[in-house]
């Protein structure tokens, strides 16, 4: 195991840095913690409304993308930003944390201005091409600094069992803590205000975090890393010893089905939100600001952003309570995947396949609390099953089962959901059909259509399928993981 510590103050190992703009008693644990939060934020604006912006038809200032020319999109991006990492995370072993921060941040930051300055389609593809690159590494990155910082009791990987699971909650804590009071409500003001000011707002975010970046303490390599390095060969041919660690992978494997459901959520339940949910119920029985509504053709519903502030606040609220009751219980680690998962699965099936904001609320509660657990104990997996010199790569192959999910969410549900779930297509479908009458839904319809005519679309033509293979996936990985969870635990007898 590395025993670099990139925020050890030890002057003996360090070099202050050349251009301070932030005073030297500010805590190096805290530059990181800020560097990751900000990156956070500004990914938060934008995968938030990113699917509309491109695909969401009626929507003044979109693109109006197809839903597969989207998923293309999305797969690309899915495919650069997690294999890279995968075959790319020795670069960070090597670079040390600094240069590898500023270098991905300046490739992200690259992006934001492109898009902020344009709707070309090819400038779209190209800047998220350089985006997935610069976010996959800087993620890497910055999991490796937080899995080194001291945050309960020694650094994570001289922990006990109990203690790495506690640092990847605060982890997801302080993160969601974050998106809670600053990201979604601003990823709200800055859609109201235009969609190009959505992406000026992350290029600042950006921007800020460089200056935090530069002041980070220049550590001199420790000359045991190259020792370490060589001996478990921290290049590609590394890749395959990580790759060939049976135990460390087939969970990571198993857990593709996680990322698919994960790609849903974030991908295609805004747009279906927009379409098809009739959130009025919420609205009467909480009752509900006009300030957090937005009018389409439904009428006056909760804007899409608000029901994503509900899966941070449940993160917020649990994440502490349940790591605790399972480090309490001395619950596993494959255990805790296989519950997360099946909350995963039932969650998102009942966000879909009903069409009511109550429905969907509870639906986000579960699903929730599924991918709080999928996300903590992945990390701590990595962060348990790593070896010297090869930390990064090893939480870079968390990314092998984030490629295969999403990449196949991207293509497979962005066709399957233009074919039977964006309602745009369904009317441009029953258009296309003159003679075509669906229980008083004639053919003259048009994409303007009203809540009533919605709930006819709803129940005649079940645009709710769409999620059906998805949650069959769910279930099969769940009885895989739990058929390797007994395999394992009789081996380890």
């Amino acid at each position: 195991m590395s025993n670099i510590n990139p925020i050890t103050e030890n002057s003996n190992s360090i070099n202050r840095p050349f251009f301070a703009l932030i005073p030297k008693f500010i805590n190096q644990k805290l530059l990181i913690i800020s560097i990751i939060i900000l990156e956070r934020l500004a990914w938060w604006v934008l995968i938030l409304q990113f699917p509309i912006y491109l695909s969401q038809k009626g929507v003044v200032g979109g693109l109006e993308w197809s839903q597969t020319n989207k998923g293309y999109l999305y797969a690309m991006w899915a495919i650069f930003q997690n294999l890279t990492p995968i075959f790319f995370a020795f670069v960070i072993d090597k670079l040390g944390q600094k240069k590898s921060l500023l270098i991905f941040l300046s490739l992200i930051l690259f992006s934001y201005l492109v898009l902020s300055i344009s709707n070309d389609i090819y400038l779209i593809w190209f800047s998220i091409f350089i985006f997935s690159i610069g976010s996959g590494l800087f993620r890497i990155t910055s999991l490796k600094s937080f899995s080194e910082i001291n945050i309960f009791g020694k650094f994570s990987h001289n922990t006990t069992s109990k203690n790495t699971s506690l640092n990847w909650a605060f982890y997801i804590f302080i993160i969601n803590l974050s998106i809670f009071f600053v990201g979604t409500p601003l990823a709200f003001y800055l859609k109201n205000l235009g969609w190009q000011f959505v992406f000026i707002g992350c290029v600042l975010l950006i921007l800020v975090n460089i200056i935090l970046s530069l002041n980070l303490i220049n550590n001199k390599i420790d000359k045991n890393i190259e020792v370490i390095s060589q001996n478990n060969k921290v290049s590609f041919a590394g890749v395959i010893n990580v790759f060939s660690d049976k135990k460390f992978i087939i969970p990571i494997l198993l857990m593709s089905s996680f990322n698919i459901i994960y790609l849903l959520f974030y991908e295609y339940l805004p747009n279906f939100i927009y379409d098809w949910i009739d959130t009025t119920d919420l609205i009467n029985n909480f009752g509900i600001s006009n300030a957090y509504q937005i009018t389409t053709n439904l009428g006056s519903q909760i804007s899409y952003e608000w029901f994503y502030n509900i899966n941070t606040g449940v993160i917020i609220l649990l994440i502490f309570p349940f790591i605790l009751l399972f480090n309490k219980f001395n619950l596993k680690i494959l255990p805790s995947l296989i519950l997360g998962l099946f909350l995963v699965v039932v969650g998102i099936g009942l966000s879909f396949l009903l069409n009511k904001g109550m429905y969907l609320f509870f639906g986000i509660i579960i699903y929730s609390i599924g991918e709080m657990l999928c996300n903590t104990f992945l990390l701590d997996w990595a962060d348990k099953n790593k070896k010297a010199g090869q930390e990064a790569q090893y939480f870079g192959f968390l990314n092998l089962s984030s490629t295969i999910g999403y990449v196949f969410a991207s293509i497979f549900g962005a066709y399957y959901f233009e074919s039977i779930a964006e309602k745009s297509s369904i009317i441009s479908q029953i258009k296309g059909k003159s003679n075509l009458i669906l229980n008083n839904i004639s053919s003259d319809i048009n994409l303007n259509i009203n809540l009533e005519t919605t709930n006819k679309l709803w129940i005649e033509l079940s645009p709710f399928q769409f999620i059906y293979p998805f949650i069959i996936l769910g279930i099969v990985s769940l009885i895989s993981l739990f058929i390797f969870h007994l395999i394992t635990k009789k081996m380890d007898k």
